[in-house]
């Protein structure tokens, strides 16, 4: 028997004939499939072969989660929820419920009649339960997920005794694009009626789920597009694939051509694979290495841009690159690739996130990238996520109205962004922003608009934004101590810069800027290249901000740190001691005058002379 006629199916003699030939079955004796449904059948062969507990009479439950794991899920459970409650409150006088659950038989919707739900509850239909075919043997959620189609399963035709109670319809919820099963949509009744006369009402709740899935996925692969033309004026290979491995779009380019990266084909080793387990190693070897930018929206990855350099990146020639960077790679010749990369991303408005330890001169790269852009002429706002304190951040980016608050200024104040408009908008210690604000910079970035606290008013601005952090910005990420929907739109491109000590052939030159910066005079004790070997000896943790320290020190006529590279004299031990060899190394170097020694050392002439006298009175 198929399918069968619903007075067949739902008649006492069906269900004394499946008891009878269920319990045959579990006795280890012969059975002829004779009486029974052959999709019924079929199922307990499957669940006895696995050895699932007949006498189960609840479903296990799930670990809770914090979120849904698939990347799909998310939006799943949406619609589901809102498609099912729309209908649910007619459900109490049919005495029947309506279950949604995912890919995994787990179950997040249980909605209707609430007497009936209370009873089902004692069977674990409940939200959070799992009703998957391994799991709680046959019926109709878990089976319809291991056969991928549509399932009856009434009363006696259930494997485990957790379902005899009841009669199950359910249907599977596709993805619009793949067709694969994302998830199920059930109704469940008491046995004595039969689901199979809810089909109409399951196949409608169903096509309204996945044409509003549909929907979405079009705007997703709008945004995708969009997105791509926005990001190929980089002039790299780009490949934009949605959250299933998709191309959505490609540039024709040779390498990716010949490896059959093209528009409509999945990229190769991805498909079926959620994002989260994506690696470019399952690719082509024409993507190994590129640059992964992950495109969220709503705190959900909806795809991917893979920028893919076959060639190393050109800038432009070295005589040709802007002065600030050209500045930058003088004094840091190691870093030339990083100024380069830093060059293409000063002519487009491209969010940059910029990685590295405390003084590494974070805040110097973006000033030079903004200074080397089309946005020179314009503002450079910068904001520092750390320095101000948390329940003023708010006001300090977006601003306020009159009347806001109590305290605010007559007619209001504008906030760092817009004030930012036309220009550059640098936020560093990004990593400290409170999570309450970030939504509002995460809507400014996605929507170009701003809003003053305390109105309703939308102001339009033109922002380019980047950030900075010494801290592990992924790992507050996974932690849930940083937004990943923010995260994935500031880092549209990485900038790290590396600490001194794994690059200490820079130093020289870095000394000799630094030096020239802060000398006071043609006089200044001049940088030697004993002190420049020692500096590069030192580990300097503090980076280029410490070296500059060191380097004031030096100019000063100070010993460079405790290890100095000429022993102080006698004297030097005590702060007096270290005063006096100042002063008296300032002197030698001026000749005696004593003006230019005070203007050196900030000592007022008066005090000079008293000291000085002081020194000649002790015969020193």
């Amino acid at each position: 028997m198929q399918t069968g006629d619903l007075s067949r199916i739902g008649s006492r003699e069906y269900a004394r004939e499946v008891a009878h030939l269920w319990d045959r079955l579990l006795g280890d004796y012969e059975v002829s499939q004779i009486g029974v449904r052959d999709i019924v059948y079929q199922s307990w062969l499957r669940c006895k072969k696995i050895g699932v507990d007949p006498l189960k009479r609840a479903a296990p439950k799930a670990p809770p989660l914090a979120r849904p794991t698939a990347v799909s899920e998310a939006r799943l459970r949406a619609v589901v929820h809102a498609s099912l409650n729309s209908v649910a409150p007619y459900l109490s006088e049919a005495r029947s419920v309506l279950i949604g659950s995912g890919r995994t038989g787990n179950l997040f919707f249980v909605g209707g009649d609430t007497h009936l739900s209370e009873a089902l509850a004692e069977n674990s239909v409940v939200a959070g339960a799992t009703w998957e075919e391994t799991k709680i043997g046959t019926n109709a959620i878990g089976t319809a997920l291991e056969i991928e189609q549509k399932v009856l399963i009434h009363g006696e035709e259930h494997f485990c005794n957790a379902g005899k109670p009841w009669s199950c319809a359910a249907d599977v919820i596709r993805d619009p694009v793949d067709r694969s099963v994302l998830g199920i949509v059930d109704l469940t009744g008491p046995a004595e009626a039969v689901a199979l006369r809810a089909n109409a009402l399951i196949s409608a709740l169903v096509e309204r789920i996945e044409s509003e899935l549909s929907r979405l996925d079009l705007l997703d692969r709008i945004n995708l597009i969009d997105l791509f033309h926005e990001r190929k004026r980089l002039g790299e290979g780009l490949v934009v694939v949605d959250r299933r491995g998709l191309i959505i779009r490609a540039t024709s380019q040779s390498p990716l051509e010949a490896a059959n990266i093209r528009q409509g084909e999945y990229l190769a080793g991805l498909k079926g694979l959620s994002s989260d387990k994506w690696t470019l190693d399952l690719t082509h070897e024409v993507l190994h290495g590129a640059e992964v930018e992950w495109i969220a929206k709503d705190d959900e990855v909806i795809g991917a841009a893979i920028h893919v350099s076959p060639r190393p990146i050109q800038a432009p020639a070295r005589a040709n690159l802007p002065t600030p960077l050209k500045t930058l790679q003088d004094s840091a010749p190691s870093q030339s690739l990083l100024v380069q990369k830093a060059a293409i991303l000063a002519q487009n408005s491209l969010p940059v996130l910029i990685t590295g330890e405390t003084g590494t001169g974070k805040d110097v790269l973006a000033n030079a990238i903004h200074l080397s852009g089309p946005r020179a002429r314009k503002p450079l706002i910068s904001v520092n996520c750390a320095a101000i304190p948390r329940e003023l951040i708010g006001v300090e980016l977006f601003g306020y109205v009159e009347g806001a608050f109590t305290g605010t200024r007559r007619g209001g104040m504008s906030g760092r962004i817009e004030d930012a408009n036309g220009g550059t908008l640098f936020l560093d210690e990004l990593g400290d922003m409170p999570l309450d604000v970030q939504p509002y910079l995460l809507r400014v970035i996605e929507t170009g608009l701003v809003s003053r606290l305390g109105e309703s008013r939308q102001r339009q601005v033109d922002v380019r934004i980047i950030a900075a952090t010494n801290q592990p910005i992924e790992q507050l990420k996974d932690d849930g101590r940083f937004r990943s929907d923010l995260y994935y739109r500031l880092n549209g491109a990485r900038l790290h810069i590396a600490p001194l000590r794994q690059r200490r052939q820079d130093i020289p030159a870095l000394a000799e800027r630094i030096y020239a910066q802060i000398r006071k005079s043609d006089q200044s004790r001049p940088l030697d290249r004993d002190a420049i070997d020692h500096l590069m000896t030192q580990d300097l943790p503090g980076n280029t901000r410490e070296l500059r320290t060191k380097i004031e020190r030096y100019v000063a006529g100070l010993p460079i740190d405790d290890d100095a590279l000429k022993p102080p004299s006698a004297a030097a031990g005590t702060l007096a001691g270290i005063e006096r060899d100042a002063i008296l190394g300032a002197l030698a170097r001026h000749g005696g005058n004593v003006g230019l020694v005070s203007d050196e050392l900030s000592i007022p002439r008066s005090t000079l002379y008293r000291k000085l006298a002081e020194y000649r009175a002790k015969g020193s």
